[in-house]
């Protein structure tokens, strides 16, 4: 029961997100580290970047909700709210007019990160992007201690021939599993490709120091 339950986590966290108006982004380079209120996890900010918002994007009883839609008797005792709570974390550029939207799913979901970047990379078709494919390799590593799996996808806007550029990446901390997403517009990509990954390098456990990458090998994509 416990992965129905975090694939519904992880993939309705995404789709909330992905129909949202697509974002053309621009970054400068690094800054201050920020640290969730609730000790979840940290990471390194780009200057010019804050914290923007948090907010509850599914709750206990939605998650229950639909999960019983799938596995009638689906036992939730063994779980609090904090549990079946999924949060998204908002950081915005004023100058560069531009966010990073990073999702955490709670301990439930016991997926791997491969898992939970397959899920981010399935919901762009519905965010209206055609034509989805990597660009380069898709890698496994190991980001501050924790397992993780990054990459870039390409898709053209559904009707056109403008590509954009999706910047994806899971980690599995010790509270939780921690997505990672932004588009960027093909003028961006490769100026801003370095600023992007080494933000989402920085992700780590609340109070944990920078120890860097290690273990980075091409990923085995099903």
């Amino acid at each position: 029961m416990k992965n129905g339950t975090a694939r519904y986590c992880t993939k309705a966290l995404w789709m909330l997100i992905l129909v949202l108006p697509l974002i053309i982004s621009t970054y400068s380079f690094a800054g201050t580290t920020w640290e969730e209120k609730d000790g979840r996890f940290s990471l390194d900010l780009p200057k010019k970047w804050k914290f923007k918002e948090q907010k509850t994007i599914l709750t206990p009883d939605a998650i229950k909700k639909e999960v019983r839609k799938k596995e009638p008797d689906a036992d939730f005792s063994g779980y609090s709210d904090e549990d079946l709570t999924g949060i998204q974390y908002k950081f915005t550029s004023k100058k560069h007019k531009a966010s990073v939207y990073v999702v955490f799913s709670p301990p439930v979901s016991e997926l791997t990160a491969g898992e939970t970047f397959n899920d981010i990379i399935s919901t762009l078709p519905d965010a209206g992007l055609t034509d989805i494919a990597p660009v380069g390799d898709v890698v496994d590593l190991d980001v501050n201690g924790n397992p993780a799996r990054w990459g870039v996808y390409r898709g053209l806007i559904a009707g056109t021939t403008i590509p954009l550029y999706t910047f994806a990446g899971g980690v599995v901390v010790e509270k939780g599993t921690m997505n990672f997403m932004i588009m960027l517009s093909e003028g961006k990509k490769e100026k801003l490709s370095g600023e992007i990954e080494s933000m989402f390098q920085s992700i780590r456990d609340a109070g944990a120091p920078l120890i860097g990458i290690k273990n980075r090998r091409k990923a085995k994509l099903n």
